[in-house]
């Protein structure tokens, strides 16, 4: 399928293969040269096995967190992340070819982000590099961060997440799994490992910086895990990411012990929403989700 120069039609068949890293190299995740149209810029990534969500397919959070790794890749004002708003259309598949199209935004620093599998558009974000503000009205997610944490309670839905799950292959996976307080509530510990900063990030000797799609993984499995036991109650067996918006306040650094903290909002039918928090151990809430949920009576049958 050729582009018609807006994006709209789909990524042209020739782009150049996926050839660097996108984001921290040992995530595995690569990406090709541009490929600049009359709108924006396409490029072609690969995905390693490993970093699922449900088996075969990508976790949540790492596809949505990946558009905003792309838009700093033509983005020249160099302003940190604000905010993440993706809409995730169709699961994105491990084993398939991925390719994205970054178009200028309505405002300087902001980017349009579309990603195609398929001949299908799979995630559709509008990231704002724009820099960093506090987050307010955050005090319950807060509070959920306070005293030991919950004992963790794996469960096998999710086996080989890259988060939660305790069977997964990746040499990197966060293997962080739910951390109950209620039904609804959690406080997972996280101690971020070195190889999941952001290139760059330490060369001035610090820990350095986690990188963007990590946290918007890290935060994507415990809202996910706040609505479970309710989609579980409704008859249902799962849930799987609908659609979310990450905010940044400051940069989570590996190697400090922060938790991760979450708690189902809403539930309308299918649609269930949660929210969750990286907050550290002073208490201060570093990056906040807000994810709404779709319960499913099956996961995605990648052989289908």
């Amino acid at each position: 399928m050729r582009d018609d120069g807006d994006g709209s039609a789909g990524p042209p068949v020739d782009l150049p293969a996926p050839d660097r890293p996108l984001g921290p190299p040992g995530l595995g995740v690569r990406v090709g040269a541009p490929r600049h149209d009359g709108a924006g810029t396409w490029f072609a990534v690969a995905l390693p096995a490993g970093l699922d969500g449900p088996p075969g397919v990508l976790q949540g959070g790492l596809t949505a967190g990946l558009t905003a790794e792309l838009a700093t890749l033509v983005d020249r004002h160099g302003a940190p992340l604000h905010a993440l708003t993706a809409r995730l259309a169709a699961p994105t598949l491990l084993d398939a070819p991925l390719a994205a199209h970054v178009t200028p935004g309505a405002s300087a620093g902001w980017y349009d982000v579309t990603t195609w599998q398929h001949g299908a558009p799979r995630v559709s974000a509008t990231v704002e590099l724009t820099g960093t503000d506090p987050l307010d009205a955050l005090a319950d997610l807060v509070a959920l961060a306070e005293g030991p944490p919950p004992p963790p309670s794996p469960d096998p839905l999710y086996p080989t997440c890259f988060v939660c799950g305790t069977a997964s292959t990746h040499p990197l996976a966060l293997r962080t799994p739910p951390a109950f307080l209620a039904s609804d509530r959690l406080s997972v510990p996280w101690v971020p490992d070195p190889g999941l900063v952001r290139p760059g990030s330490a060369d001035g000797g610090g820990p350095g910086q986690v990188a963007l799609p990590v946290v918007a993984a890290a935060l994507d499995c415990p809202s996910a895990w706040a609505t479970v036991p309710a989609a579980r109650e409704a008859g249902h067996r799962a849930v799987l990411l609908g659609s979310l918006r990450l905010q940044v306040a400051g940069p989570v650094e590996a190697l400090d012990p922060v938790r991760v903290t979450a708690r189902m909002d809403a539930q309308e039918g299918r649609k269930l929403r949660a929210r969750s928090a990286v907050v550290d151990s002073d208490g201060r809430a570093l990056a906040v989700l807000d994810a709404l949920h779709i319960a499913v009576d099956a996961l995605p049958d990648v052989g289908a």
